[in-house]
């Protein structure tokens, strides 16, 4: 007993004190991730003084998350703040640090450590002469507190205000004080706004942070958002480029300034800051948001600049842009459920790309979610009576929404955008069918709304015109109604009747009704549809109009509604409007002028010189995106391979993408590490650079600048007594061009190993034609999925690691072909020593995750891959083997649970599927050739029962072009399996196995592929022995596999049947000559 009397005294203490744990902070349990990883960022980007409360925060978010020891170490940081900052301000500074560690010790079981923490407030306390001992008023922890419901989300926000208000009024100029103020209004007038809305009073508590806190750049940045939203753009810009060179907090003003210049219309410039914050911060949702706003306005760019009918390249580009919007927009709802906006721009995405079901989910989702702040819901209303109005056609459930925000008495710019489609509507129904009731009722509404009552009449009484007179028992019928309390709770108000004079001839039996002025609409379907007529009594009520007439429109009206309900649930839909499409910026064109010298002479001695442009790199057979962002990658993380070859082939990539100027500055870039790090062989390193100027020169039309470079590969090939004048046979000229092949994929495996392979005849041990060349080797090994292991590479690889003992690049290949061979322990002591180094760190920790996946450490593999991430958040090969894991760790609970997995093991089944399709769709997002990606993206699509997806992914890889036979070999067997076995479509899935088997010098599928297909042909000839499609299968099954006899016998079963089929034919002509 005294054990629980003791904890009990400690717990009433512990409510007493003020801090994070007592604070009431309103955090849904979806949304702490998300808000865990925004207090991590503003601690590593943002360079601020009030650093003390965003670690309390982080605190109690641990706490939250179950991690009570990481939280210890959270308040640890913020005690040692407290020391550095607030050292003439200790006890007072440090009062809420100290009732966070009693309320986490308390949670811990450590009581006799809670109440050493509540000594330390008791006496803080008593000597500041507070008159309670343990909870003070200060303005420094009202100033806390407020930082604290700031930081969890709109919920929290108007009692943040009156948090930062409450230490103000003690303190008005303090710096801190007032930046918390400014941004809590900044994010009230955010949230709440209106079309009326000046911003006039945030903007001057802004100005009056940025005046106190003349060194805080996020501050300021919120200033310039807001001095754009008053028109002031250039002020604003001006705060922005000042924020901007703060180094210490760049990263996190770039995603304001990112926000700026989108707002502004400069989409790239918003794109190009937004790419660089993820590079730093990969797992934000605000940002991840903001790059698919941008991507939106792109959309919206190109389709007004097409007159909103974009076609060709316009039309593709905006198909591609619309996916780049729905990936950013599906991150920040998986990261964060509870972000609603989000998940109307992802609604209003998914409708752009015609994709009506999943925008009509992203809708519900919404408008199922609970305690929605009053002008979200109002916003999704609007943004999904849009939608049902544009694209589902139906006219009907777009007004109940429409209604729906327009009835929640709150101002906002949801609400005025819902009022005016109302009377767009209404308008346009009126010019159908003049005579539509509800028509005239809904735009007698919307003037009552606006207070414009006489206006409000007009419609009413054209409605009152309308309605035929009313017979005895509809009266009885209205009286019931007008006196019952309607549904909606906004009408349940008391009605009342008085008896009338009996009536003359030409005069109706009506009850007097009082009518509220606070009327609005019920919900459509209502069972009291009468009640709609209360703004009409509400109307002449307020206009003075006889209470008599005021009755009588009460029923009349009611009788108008409900016959104008009726109509409008009987007009037919329309078919949904088409998803428009998308585009990126084009090639420009190059300029018109010409240079003197002519064109077709030079042409011919450009093809002359041995560099990117003559070695035949076709651009079909990349993606430009994916190879500029993997080369970017290496520039910037992998310190060991050769930089300059890097830059050369990135110019080419830029000039691929149409940016010549680009180009050329890469090729300086080149120019420079030449001189660097080969001044002995200047001018043999040169050659290729040289080259490529000349291309690019050539292709801008600058053809005197063209003739100069060509005219330096021509004196060198002289000097070097070359037997070509523009051509020279160097190692090193080798070695570039097999880095290049190597890059554009597996279509040039095989022309990159003799270009190595020529390069080595000159040098054996050179160091890196040895890596190029083991690397190549191992991308062949590798290039066959369903084949069996190849070790080619093996030998070469530990050559290259012999030759290049500090080459961390080398070894992680060589560890992974080790385990190929069944070597794993050896390999994986290569991957523990990678792992030790610091240098390509973030670029080998992709390859050493790949050893752990296929080791079966998952958890470890996604450990390393996350942390991979970080570095390179658009890495397609990352997000590929994320998905990797995932769907590994899918199969293995499958296996587990024999296939029937239930309760939990079916909730995480669900999830490992929903992450290994979001990953393997970035992946493919990024890497459009990605093949394999394709395939493992569609199988998780039919795993998670999601078939219409696994089709669309499944056409799309078969409509790829320029990819290798392996590939389409791949694409038609899994494109096969996934007709028999989850489509049933048997006919379907024989034409696909052909279709692989009929790829050429492909074996590694054959053995599953014709035994797939002869197990299906044979059941299907049970079931029907005149199936000719199954005959002819087999027919080409056993001609394949060289049984000539049987497979002539099937085909002249198959003959028989369909005797004009040339295809049969030949067949057994072939066959009979051969026999």
């Amino acid at each position: 007993m005294s054990n629980n009397a003791d904890e009990d005294q400690i717990k009433d203490k512990l409510q007493q004190l003020r801090c994070h744990f007592t604070w009431e902070l309103v955090i849904n349990d979806t949304e702490i991730p998300d808000l865990e990883n925004r207090v991590l960022e503003q601690i590593e980007f943002l360079d601020t003084k009030y650093n003390v409360g965003i670690h309390n925060l982080l605190a109690y978010v641990k706490h939250l998350r179950g991690q009570n020891e990481e939280a210890l170490k959270s308040l640890k940081e913020a005690e040692d703040l407290t020391q550095q900052e607030h050292a003439n301000q200790l006890d007072v500074r440090s009062l809420v640090t100290w009732g966070n560690y009693a309320w986490l010790h308390y949670h811990m079981g450590r009581h006799a450590e809670a109440q050493i923490y509540l000594d330390e407030v008791k006496n803080a306390c008593r000597k500041l002469a507070n008159s309670s001992s343990y909870r003070m008023e200060c303005p420094h922890m009202d100033c806390e507190e407020g930082w604290a419901l700031l930081k969890c989300g709109g919920k929290n926000y108007e009692r943040a205000k009156v948090c930062f208000e409450k230490a103000l009024e003690v303190d008005p100029e303090n710096p801190e004080f007032s930046t918390g103020y400014a941004i809590t209004v900044y994010r009230l007038e955010g949230f709440h706004k209106a079309e009326q809305d000046t911003g006039a009073f945030c903007l001057n508590t802004l100005k009056q942070a940025v005046r106190l806190n003349p060194n805080d750049e996020y501050i300021k940045a919120l200033l310039a958002l807001k001095l754009q939203d008053v028109g002031q753009e250039s002020e604003g810009e001006k705060y922005i480029k000042e924020a901007l060179t703060n180094a210490s907090s760049k990263i996190y003003i770039l995603r304001y300034a990112a926000k700026f210049y989108r707002r502004k219309g400069s989409l790239d410039k918003a794109l190009q800051f937004l790419k660089l914050a993820l590079k730093a911060t990969p797992s934000s949702v605000f940002l991840h948001h903001q790059m698919g706003l941008c991507y939106k306005s792109q959309v919206t760019q190109i389709k007004r600049a097409t007159n909103w009918q974009p076609k060709g390249q316009d039309k593709e580009n905006i198909n591609r842009i619309i996916q780049s919007a729905i990936t950013h927009f599906e991150f920040a709802v998986q990261k964060k459920p509870t972000f609603e906006v989000a998940y109307i721009d992802l609604a209003e995405m998914y409708t752009e790309a015609g994709d009506h079901k999943k925008a009509e989910d992203a809708y519900q989702k919404v408008l199922c979610r609970e305690s929605l702040d009053t002008s979200m819901l109002q916003q999704v209303h609007f943004y999904y009576g849009r939608f049902l109005e544009f694209q589902k056609k139906s006219e009907v459930d777009a007004i109940s929404h429409y209604l729906k925000a327009v009835k929640i008495e709150n101002a906002s710019l949801g609400r005025d955008k819902s009022i005016n489609s109302l009377k767009k509507l209404a308008l346009r129904k009126l010019q159908r069918d003049a005579s539509d009731i509800e028509s005239l009722c809904i735009l007698g509404f919307i003037h009552k709304v606006k207070g414009e009552m006489n206006e409000a009449l007009e419609y009413y009484e054209q409605a009152l015109r309308l309605v035929p007179v009313l017979e005895n028992s509809v009266l009885v019928t209205c009286r019931h109604s007008v006196n019952s309390t309607p549904n909606d709770p906004a009408l349940r108000k008391p009605l009342t009747a008085t008896p009338r004079p009996a009536p003359g001839p030409t005069q109706l039996a009506l009850p007097e009704v009082s009518v509220s002025r606070s009327w609005t609409p019920p919900s459509r379907g209502s069972d009291s549809l009468s009640s709609f007529l209360f703004p009409l009594g509400s109307c002449l009520e307020q206009s003075g109009r006889p209470r008599a007439r005021t009755s009588a429109a009460v029923i009349l009206l009611a009788r108008a509604h409900t016959h104008a309900a009726a109509q409008s649930a009987q007009q037919p839909s329309a078919e949904e409007r088409s998803g428009e499409h998308r585009r990126l910026p084009g090639r420009p064109q190059s300029p018109a002028t010409m240079s003197e010298i002519p064109k077709d002479s030079l042409k011919a001695i450009l093809l002359e010189l041995e560099c990117h442009f003559t070695w035949n790199l076709l651009k079909e057979d990349i993606d430009l995106f994916d190879v500029e962002d993997t080369i970017g990658q290496q520039l910037e993380f992998l310190t060991t391979k050769s930089r300059l070859t890097l830059y050369n082939l990135l110019a080419y990539v830029k000039h691929l993408k149409g940016q010549n100027k680009d180009a050329l500055e890469c090729l300086k870039r080149a120019e420079e590490i030449i001189q660097r790090e080969h001044s002995d062989k200047e001018e043999v390193r040169s050659l290729v650079t040289w080259g490529n100027y000349a291309w690019v020169y050539y292709h801008m039309d600058e053809l005197k600048e063209a003739q100069k470079y060509i005219d330096k590969v021509g004196n060198v090939c002289k000097k070097l007594s070359s037997p070509s004048d523009y051509k020279l046979e160097r190692p090193e000229i080798d070695c570039e061009k097999g880095w290049a092949l190597l890059k554009f994929g597996g279509k040039y495996y095989q022309k990159a190993k003799a270009a190595f392979e020529k390069a080595l005849e000159a040098e054996p041990d050179n160091p890196e034609f040895n890596i190029g060349y083991a690397i190549t080797v191992y991308r062949l090994d590798d290039s066959d999925r369903e084949g069996p292991i190849k070790s080619f590479s093996l030998g070469p690889l530990r050559k290259a690691v012999t030759l290049n003992p500090d080459n961390s690049y080398i070894k992680v290949f060589l560890a992974l072909k080790l385990q190929d061979v069944h070597a794993e322990a050896e390999g994986e002591k290569y991957i523990e020593e990678i792992l030790d180094q610091i240098s390509s760190q973030p670029y080998v920790l992709r390859y050493a995750a790949k050893f752990y996946r296929r080791k079966n450490s998952w958890d470890k593999a996604l450990e390393l891959l996350k942390k991979a991430l970080e570095a390179t958040p658009t890495s397609s090969f990352l997000h590929h083997q994320m998905g990797l894991c995932y769907r590994a760790q899918m199969i293995q609970i499958k296996k587990a649970t024999r296939n029937r997995p239930k309760g939990k093991d079916k909730l995480k089944v669900d999830e490992l599927i929903t992450s290994a399709i979001f990953h393997f769709k970035e992946a493919v997002e990024r890497d459009s050739m990605f093949a394999f990606a394709y395939t493992d993206l569609a199988n998780m699509y039919a795993e998670g029962g999601q078939y219409s997806n696994a089709e669309d992914i499944f056409q799309k890889a078969l409509r790829l072009e320029n990819i290798t036979d392996d590939h389409k070999h791949q694409i038609h067997y899994h494109y096969g399996r996934f007709q028999e076995f989850h489509c049933k479509s048997e006919n379907t899935a024989i034409h696909h196995y052909l279709e692989a088997l009929k790829v050429k010098d492909r074996s590694s599928l054959r053995t599953k592929l014709t035994s797939a297909l002869k197990k299906l042909a044979t059941k299907r000839l049970g079931h029907n022995a005149s199936d000719v499609q199954s005959l002819s299968a087999l027919g080409f099954v056993y001609k394949l596999e060289g049984e000539k006899r049987q497979a002539a016998e099937y085909y002249e079963r198959a003959q028989k049947i369909d005797p004009e089929n040339a295809e049969f034919l030949t067949a057994l002509c072939e066959l009979r000559l051969s026999i």
